[in-house]
């Protein structure tokens, strides 16, 4: 089974888009959750950029660590990332993609010093092999620290690796 490294996706996590976002990215209805936009308020840069990080770090990095250490993803996971996509590709639109990519490459950062080196590189440019042993230890570590003693539960087969 092949899995193709992230690095497809902006260099490792966040994508970056110039082009604008299909309408339903932008639009996208999350019941109850006020995603309408507010036509009167004027956002100045610091707030985009922030948002950019939001996007990238809370939504975006989250959801694909998720998947990273756990092998699976949410049911509106999918939904949340395409609508992330369409925020980030607007917000370059009107900041150009030189700040954006700038925000992004400091969360980016920000989650490479939280995650360590070793593991950062796993998660941006790993093969599926790769993912599946750092998964496995992450399982194994969250074991010990519950159980109080490493356990052989977490150990994974073939039909257990794919993402």
């Amino acid at each position: 089974m092949s899995h193709e490294p992230l690095a497809g996706k902006a260099d490792g996590q966040c994508p970056r888009r110039s082009t604008p976002p299909p309408p339903e990215a932008t639009m996208m209805s999350y019941e109850g959750t006020g995603i309408e936009e507010v036509p009167d308020f004027i956002p100045i840069r610091y707030e985009l950029k922030q948002l950019v990080k939001h996007y990238c770090d809370d939504v975006f990095l989250d959801r694909l660590l998720f998947a990273f250490l756990n092998g699976q993803v949410g049911g509106d996971n999918w939904a949340r990332l395409a609508f992330t996509r369409g925020r980030l590709g607007r917000i370059a639109q009107l900041l150009g993609d030189e700040e954006v990519d700038s925000a992004i490459e400091e969360v980016h950062w920000d989650c490479r010093q939280r995650l360590g080196e070793d593991l950062w590189e796993i998660f941006a440019n790993g093969d599926l092999d790769q993912w599946v042993a750092a998964r496995g230890a992450a399982w194994r570590a969250m074991d010990e620290e519950i159980c109080g003693r490493p356990s052989d539960l977490f150990e994974m087969d073939e039909e257990q690796t794919a993402i």
